[in-house]
């Protein structure tokens, strides 16, 4: 999916990685903060997790604090495809519906 962020020229892609009504959680899984998304550690199209740096963890722990876990009606849960090399709801939290402007495809 395709939405502004501000202060960029050009509006940023990102990976749906959970919907409204998907369960999320972050959680220590082999030493590491991990994000689980309807009980699973989310991944990236090649199988990479996403593993959680201190301030990735603080924005995850406090959206999932806030909303009991659960993605709230009129938000996204979104994911860059590079897991330690991307702005993404780790570090800017939900992204609103009414923000999305459109859809991109795999090549």
């Amino acid at each position: 999916m395709v939405f502004p962020w501000v202060g960029h020229p050009a509006p940023l892609g990102k990976v749906i990685a959970a919907v409204p009504g998907d369960r999320f959680e972050v959680r220590m899984l082999e030493r590491s903060w991990r994000l689980l998304i309807s009980g699973e550690p989310a991944v990236n199209s090649e199988g990479q997790g996403y593993f959680l740096d201190e301030r990735a963890r603080r924005v995850l722990q406090h959206l999932a604090e806030s909303t009991g876990g659960v993605v709230p009606p009129d938000a996204l849960l979104v994911l860059g495809d590079k897991p330690q090399l991307t702005a993404d709801s780790r570090r800017f939290g939900f992204i609103p519906l009414q923000s999305v402007l459109g859809r991109l495809n795999a090549p």
